[in-house]
């Protein structure tokens, strides 16, 4: 499981047709560059039913459902997946006789199955690389012209709509906590998770009598939870998170819920306030802390990972200040830690992320995303907490503020706020 995290760009009309679509998912904004053009050879291949597909993964905890929009273009196939108000859209969609694969590059994750005669049913696996020892797997079926999520047993539903306080067990143990904002409507429930590290993005689910089911597939993420409204309001429930992680959780209805402050989770370890860094961009030339090109310009360094989807969120924003501020002195950079360790391929993942949000500010492969490694990698922080990460650093080179996760889109408010504080940050020491 992850647990750490926008301004949106132009769709174009593959996602116009695909809002048109979405009815019966959602009403869906998306947040995500246009997936690109299909590969196919039409004359070799079976048809691929357009419109409306139920998705469902078997996932350890039961059924993890989504659903996606899959689209005729230029001879081939596009396709978006739906999580609440956003559509995620596939990088690509291919078909090769009746074999199916929709992908999303960066992540590298895909599902790869078997098309029926009809056209109508794909079967088959999803994949993603999870580090340079594991692939994470789970078994799909897929079923066009179904757009219901859960199948309700129940007829109504009770109301969890509102702010809930979250506590994560593993094992018997506390593992974390969080805050849970949920809305409602009739059965329909959507919302997030926001933790001290970031959010858990774009759930959607119902509540079924008095059972709550939220799920989401992001591409990174593929996520189910289950929980029951006991008569005492409290709800306790089961999250998984792909194929292996497992945790329980409880909550309670308190508006008045609150995490720890993002600002102080972290703090520089030099009595100077500096924050020094040497690293390969992606064209394999090194960039400094302390290069000609970045002296007397307020830096805005984000420690990221392209695996990780609140790090998904926060790069289109990073780009939108680069684009606003940097005639006015802002340079912003990444410092990547990657899955593998592997120089090509993680410097593939790498710009195939930087393509897909149409990034142009340096992005420095730095090393794993094993935080403690990590963190040996950049000692002038005291640790790497979080994915992402960020600090910005005045024209004398000192860091000013730490900001340890991310409220991504899903979070909302929360959101807009984090965004508003950063662009006034920034427009300060400009």
């Amino acid at each position: 499981m992850i647990k750490q995290h926008t301004t949106a760009l132009a769709r174009g009309s593959f996602m116009a047709a695909l809002l048109l679509l979405a009815g019966a998912c959602s009403q869906p904004q998306s947040n995500e560059p246009a997936p690109a053009n299909t590969e196919t050879t039409p004359t070799e291949n079976m048809a691929l039913q357009t419109g409306t597909w139920r998705f469902e993964m078997t996932s350890p905890g039961g059924p993890l459902p989504f659903t996606v929009t899959i689209l005729e273009h230029d001879g081939g196939y596009k396709a978006g997946a739906h999580n609440d108000t956003e559509v995620l859209p596939f990088d690509t969609v291919t078909v090769s006789g009746n074999q199916v694969t929709l992908s999303i590059d960066h992540y590298e994750s895909q599902f790869t199955g078997t098309l029926d005669e009809t056209g109508t049913e794909i079967s088959g696996e999803w994949t993603k690389l999870v580090d340079h020892t594991r692939t994470a797997k789970l078994p799909f079926t897929a079923n066009h012209g179904d757009a219901m999520r859960f199948v309700p047993n129940n007829k109504a539903g009770s109301n969890v709509a509102g702010t809930w306080a979250v506590a994560f067990t593993q094992d018997g143990e506390p593992s974390g906590e969080a805050v849970a904002d949920f809305r409602q409507t009739d059965q329909k429930v959507t919302g997030t998770f926001r933790t001290p590290t970031g959010d858990y993005r774009f759930l959607e689910g119902l509540m079924d009598g008095n059972q709550l089911k939220l799920s989401c597939y992001d591409g990174g993420h593929a996520f189910l939870f289950h929980a029951e409204l006991g008569e005492d309001g409290t709800l306790s429930g089961e999250f998984w998170s792909s194929d292996k992680w497992y945790e329980r959780w409880t909550a309670k209805r308190d508006a008045d819920a609150t995490l720890p402050e993002a600002t102080n989770q972290n703090r520089i370890t030099n009595d100077e306030g500096l924050f020094r860094f040497s690293f390969p961009n992606l064209n394999g030339e090194t960039v400094s802390h302390d290069d000609a090109a970045l002296q007397g310009k307020v830096r805005l360094v984000s420690i990221f990972g392209s695996w990780c989807p609140n790090c998904n969120d926060e790069a289109p924003l990073l780009q939108q200040l680069k684009q606003d501020y940097s005639k006015k002195g802002l340079a912003v950079i990444g410092l990547a830690f990657e899955a593998t360790g592997d120089t090509a391929r993680d410097t593939r993942a790498l710009k195939r992320f930087a393509k897909r949000h149409k990034l142009d500010y340096p992005i420095l492969l730095a090393g794993t995303k094993d935080k403690a490694g990590a963190g040996k990698m950049l000692p002038d922080l005291d640790s790497v907490l979080a994915y992402p990460t960020s600090l910005l650093i005045n024209r004398e080179g000192k860091v000013v503020r730490i900001h340890t996760g991310f409220n991504g889109p899903g979070t909302g408010v929360h959101h807009e706020k984090l965004v508003k504080d950063l662009r006034r940050e920034i427009e300060k020491l400009l």
